[in-house]
């Protein structure tokens, strides 16, 4: 009996040792558990605060981008309109230079028969296509000068575009697709100032060699 009762209280001591050890093991387990949660709290409490931040971000530049959109259609809608009204002008210039012309030759043709008596109507209407030349050179000007200004206007809404670019996207589609469209708007403003076509009326032989090298539209 005694040999059995040493053995069962080594038996309960050994219990009691591994009863204790695993209970400190199970003290360490928890603490690095709950280290593990305060860690994963902090990373989803920086995780969040990192997306407001970004989403502040995209927020700022999607307005930048409508502001920047808006600023491009402006210029544009004012390019057209101007392009609109230097062309009625264009227009309203070479029909009076068309009309001087043929006052030309209508005088020239009366001054074959009697060249003293419409000397004056001749010189009258040299000076309206003067008069009309200097209209029109003073209204490609115009159109020289309200191309260059629009061109800055389209120019400056393409830079404000692409400094208001998506954050940490990494794509650059949206940018890219208004570069595109400024460009594309800057090509539809280039005129030829130096072709029109139809300007003057097509002289017979006779008038021609009347009219000389007297009035010529480049």
């Amino acid at each position: 009996m005694t040999t059995a009762q040493n053995a069962v209280a080594t038996a309960q001591a050994a219990l009691q040792s591994d009863t204790a050890k695993n209970q400190a093991t199970l003290v360490t387990g928890q603490g690095q558990v709950t280290t593990a949660q305060n860690a994963l709290k902090i990373a989803q409490a920086a995780q969040q605060a990192d997306q407001t931040k970004n989403q502040q971000l995209i927020v700022s530049a999607q307005a930048g981008v409508t502001t920047a959109q808006n600023s491009l259609s402006t210029a544009q809608a004012a390019l057209a309109t101007a392009r609109a009204q230097n062309g009625q002008s264009l227009d309203t210039a070479k029909a009076t230079v068309n009309a001087a012309l043929n006052s030309v030759l209508t005088a020239q043709d009366a001054a074959s028969a009697d060249q003293a008596k419409q000397q004056a109507t001749v010189e009258t209407a040299q000076g309206a296509v003067a008069q009309a030349q200097a209209a029109l050179d003073k209204s490609q000007a115009t159109v020289q000068n309200t191309a260059a200004q629009q061109t800055a206007a389209i120019q400056a809404a393409r830079n404000t575009v692409s400094h208001f670019q998506y954050p940490l996207s990494g794509s650059k589609g949206c940018s890219a697709d208004f570069r595109r469209r400024a460009v594309d708007a800057q090509e539809a403003l280039s005129v030829s100032l130096e072709r029109i076509e139809g300007l003057q009326p097509a002289a017979t032989p006779g008038r021609a060699k009347r009219l000389g090298n007297s009035f010529s539209i480049p």
